[in-house]
């Protein structure tokens, strides 16, 4: 979201959308994932940059150190995630974010309730 308001300079669009996948319509249900969108109207991410957005220290900003984005995809790597691009000039830019949804913990006293153990154990 950073990069893309920096790309914008104040003019445009900043879109963030949750979603899960069969919201999007991609066909089957997958109840264990989450979607983060991140899209923009900007300027778009030229094409020969894109394969390497996710290596460490390559930037194109005067200021930058190229790290934020590799770090990204490392800790949505780390959790069982995937990063997708989608860029086209002066359209903008997208990003999507798959990651497993969190599963739901038992507690004990739900386990109680239901029978599934004895309060004895």
């Amino acid at each position: 979201a950073r990069n893309a308001l920096e790309a914008l300079g104040g003019k445009g669009e900043l879109r963030i959308r949750v979603a899960r996948p069969e919201s999007r319509g991609l066909g089957a249900k997958n109840d264990d994932a989450v979607e983060i969108e991140i899209s923009d109207n900007g300027p778009g991410i030229d094409a020969s940059i894109r394969p390497h957005l996710f290596v460490p220290f390559v930037t194109t900003k005067a200021k930058g150190t190229g790290l934020g984005l590799a770090m990204s995809h490392r800790l949505v790597a780390s959790a069982g995630g995937r990063i997708d691009v989608r860029s086209e000039p002066d359209r903008g830019t997208t990003f999507v974010i798959r990651l497993p949804a969190a599963q739901p913990t038992v507690e004990r006293a739900d386990l109680l309730e239901t029978g599934a153990i004895d309060a004895e154990r």
